[in-house]
């Protein structure tokens, strides 16, 4: 609420901050983490476009073919020159699929660097929202099982 008293350009700056403040305050869409946490790898897919999606070529995926460890699956996504809304990373052979999910501004360089963990051997499929559509690149991942002792694969 604007004091009686201020009157002009004082007026107007303080209803444009406390517009912009009431913009800052609204909560955040629901992560589809929450909403998808207990679904298989394709009702997840499914329900991100993913399962029809197209071929995305210019979209730069890297995830090692043969990993070091299943614990740390480095990921690297990078889609130069798109406009891209959101990126998400599903690991089909995890019991919660849904690994990584994010949301870009319109400003935003589309790029993403994490590290997952997977449960076993299998795809891992990048999924990205545009304004001209869903795509998405599927890379399969091979975990090397080892014993303790460096002994045998």
């Amino acid at each position: 609420m604007l004091h009686p008293s201020m009157t002009g350009a004082r007026a107007l700056a303080m209803a444009a901050l406390m517009a912009c403040a009431a913009a800052w305050a609204a909560p955040p869409e629901t992560p589809p983490q929450r909403a998808l946490g207990e679904r298989s790898a394709e009702e997840v897919l499914t329900a991100l476009g993913g399962a029809e999606a197209q071929p995305a070529d210019w979209m730069e995926v890297r995830v090692p073919a043969i990993p070091e460890g299943a614990g740390e699956v480095p990921v690297r996504v990078s889609a130069r020159g798109r406009r891209v809304e959101w990126l998400a990373i599903v690991a089909t052979p995890n019991p919660r699929p849904l690994v990584a999910w994010t949301r870009f501004g319109p400003q935003a360089l589309p790029e993403l660097v994490t590290r997952i963990r997977l449960a076993r051997s299998g795809d891992v499929v990048v999924v990205a929202g545009t304004p001209g559509g869903v795509y998405a690149v599927r890379r399969y991942v091979k975990v090397l099982k080892t014993t303790g002792c460096g002994g045998g694969l």
